[in-house]
């Protein structure tokens, strides 16, 4: 006779955890994944100082010109790439942050809102040497219109094994956005949960879709808005997009060079030096529209895959029931 209890037992659940957000992650992912081809693209878009281009064009003539170019399917290039990104990216995630969690409240005691952040910012950073290369050949694939192979080897001609992290340096300040995203997420779930329970008078364990939506949706905003001009950063940074200053100096002889990738710091000083200030935020609102929804659906069905899978196990070992 098998019996789940203790160390086990914690070992089930941020397995739970972390399996339920590995599969919301790729159903979320895929289903806004042509508004993260589009974001992608604006957000990588430079107009230069001095020159007599247009301005950065809109949502819908990105989209417009994306299947242009490539067909309904442009907008959908590097997706297998984003899928299997997310799947990975959000069981690391998850499972980590749990563990943490786990240790903190054993340790210290309950869990306050900045300590949730620290936890969320450290588990981010869990990762990234697996997906951060994975997410360099889906950004190379979404604005250069190339398949995988070919986004894997122009990285390597340009800058070598060490480009397929480029702008890791931005994840100092984005790994706070999911740490944010996932505290707040928290401490509004608990407090609808509680009012649920003092309504109805009984312990509630989950939230309902349109509940876990809406929370989900908010809390993205809020971290999205609170990091942007780090994500345009990383995406520059990625595509490689450079100033007249860097382009000008570029060798022209036609021989070969590997190109060095600018710092985090040199790029956002850039662009606010030839676009202006607002240009940090070029892209946001495809970036809150993408990112909203897509919270909103990795945490409302998290929210009830957990609950399924928690239920399935409780069913087969009664004593986890007993210990919650």
């Amino acid at each position: 006779q098998v019996h789940v209890g203790g160390e086990a037992g914690g070992y089930m659940e941020q397995v739970i955890d972390a399996a339920s957000g590995g599969l919301a992650g790729v159903f979320s992912t895929a289903a806004v994944y042509p508004l993260e081809v589009i974001k992608t693209n604006l957000q990588a878009q430079v107009k230069h100082a001095g020159s007599s281009g247009r301005a950065p064009r809109t949502a819908v003539e990105m989209a417009r010109d994306l299947i242009a170019r490539d067909g309904v399917l442009g907008l959908y290039g590097g997706c297998q790439m984003a899928v299997a990104q997310a799947f990975v990216e959000k069981f690391i995630y998850f499972y980590v942050f749990s563990a943490l969690k786990r240790a903190y409240t054993r340790s210290v005691g309950a869990l306050s809102l900045p300590a949730n952040v620290l936890l969320g910012y450290a588990a981010d950073w869990a990762h990234l040497a697996f997906t951060m290369p994975v997410e360099m050949v889906a950004v190379r694939m979404q604005t250069r219109g190339v398949s995988a192979p070919e986004s894997f080897r122009g990285i390597l001609a340009e800058t070598g094994p060490r480009g397929l992290y480029t702008g890791i340096a931005a994840y100092l300040v984005l790994c706070f956005k999911p740490a944010i995203q996932s505290a707040l997420f928290e401490a509004l779930r608990t407090r609808v949960l509680e009012r649920a329970a003092k309504k109805l008078g009984t312990v509630v364990r989950e939230l309902s879709v349109a509940q876990a939506f809406c929370l989900g949706a908010l809390a993205r905003a809020i971290a999205t808005v609170l990091v942007f001009p780090c994500i345009r950063a990383k995406v520059l940074l990625m595509t490689h997009q450079r100033g007249p200053a860097e382009r000008n100096s570029s060798p022209g002889n036609g021989t070969a060079h590997r190109a060095q990738p600018a710092g985090l710091r040199h790029i956002l000083t850039q662009v606010v030096r030839e676009e202006g200030f607002s240009a940090l935020y070029q892209g946001i609102r495809p970036e809150l529209v993408k990112g909203v929804l897509s919270a909103a659906v990795l945490l409302s069905t998290k929210e009830k895959i957990t609950a399924g899978n928690r239920r399935l196990l409780e069913a087969a070992f009664p004593s986890l029931r007993a210990r919650q």
